[in-house]
């Protein structure tokens, strides 16, 4: 569910939203708007926990027990 609507915001919602922005504020406000959305990835990125050496089979999987 998570990966779709992910997808859905970044495949979908995005492209909307640059063109409004390059028809308004012209392709600079694109390049932010790119640029908030890398940082925001950046930031999810290094917000994740390393799993190396944890057995993802039992670490938080309710269907496996």
């Amino acid at each position: 569910m998570a990966y779709n609507l992910g997808a859905l915001v970044g495949g979908g919602v995005t492209p909307l939203v640059a063109a409004s922005l390059g028809a308004s504020l012209g392709s600079p406000a694109i390049g932010l708007l790119l640029a908030g959305v890398s940082l925001v990835s950046l930031f999810a990125t290094f917000g994740l926990p390393e799993t190396r050496g944890v057995d993802l089979a039992i670490s938080g999987n309710t269907a496996a027990r």
